[in-house]
C-alpha cells in the first residue's frame, strides 16, 4: 500500500488496560491490534487509563503507577495507571475520562486530531463521548466484558454502559451471546 502520510487513515485506540508489570496480559490484544493497524500503514494512537488493584501496587510498588507515553512499535503509545478502589467500579469510567481526556489533548497537540476512535469496554467510552461532544469525531465501541452475561454490574454501571453505547457510531460485540445481552440490557 503506497499512501502519503497525509492520506493515512488516523485512528485513536481508547483502552482500560496495557500490558504491565502490574498485569502482564491486560490490554496485550489492544495493543497487537494498534500495531497491526501502523503495520496496514495507518496512523496509530493509544491511549490506556488502567485501574490497577491495591493489592497488586502493594505488591510491584507504587513507582510503576506514572504516566508513560512513547512511540512502540510504530504507535504513538500513552499509558496512566491508577489504583482502583474497592467496591466502587463505577468509580474507574470516570477516573478514566478525567485522566483520558487530560492524555488526549497532549496527544492531539502532537498529533493531530484522529478520523476516528476505537473504544474497547464501555469504561473508555466515556472518553469517547466526551472527546466527540467536543471535537465532532466519530467512535466505535467493541464490547469484550462478560459482566454483562453473569449480570453483575451495578445500576450505575449500566446506565454509563447504555450512554456510551447510544452515542457510538457502531457497537460491536465480540460473541452473538454478548451482542444479544446488550440489547437487552442496554437497549442498543
Amino acid at each position: 500500500m503506497n499512501q502519503n502520510y497525509n492520506d493515512q487513515q488516523h485512528i485513536l485506540i481508547l483502552s482500560n488496560g496495557y500490558p504491565s508489570v502490574y498485569q502482564t496480559l491486560s490490554g496485550s490484544f489492544w495493543k497487537d491490534q494498534a500495531e497491526a493497524l501502523s503495520d496496514q500503514n495507518c496512523k496509530v494512537g493509544l491511549i490506556a487509563t488502567t485501574p490497577i488493584s491495591l493489592k497488586d501496587i502493594k505488591r510491584k510498588g507504587v513507582m510503576n503507577l506514572r504516566s508513560k507515553t512513547k512511540i512502540e512499535n510504530g504507535v504513538y503509545t500513552s499509558v496512566l495507571r491508577f489504583p482502583n478502589i474497592p467496591f466502587l467500579n463505577f468509580l474507574e469510567s470516570f477516573f478514566s475520562e478525567f485522566f483520558g481526556f487530560y492524555l488526549f489533548k497532549k496527544y492531539i497537540r502532537k498529533n493531530g486530531l484522529p478520523d476516528v476512535i476505537h473504544v474497547h469496554r464501555y469504561e473508555a467510552g466515556l472518553l469517547a463521548y466526551k472527546i466527540k461532544k467536543s471535537y465532532k469525531i466519530p467512535y466505535v465501541v467493541t464490547e469484550h466484558s462478560s459482566r454483562f452475561l453473569y449480570e453483575t454490574m451495578s445500576k450505575k454501571e449500566i446506565s454509563i454502559a447504555r450512554k456510551v453505547f447510544l452515542n457510538a457510531n457502531v457497537c460491536i460485540a465480540v460473541s452473538k451471546n454478548l451482542a444479544d445481552k446488550l440489547k437487552e440490557i442496554c437497549e442498543v
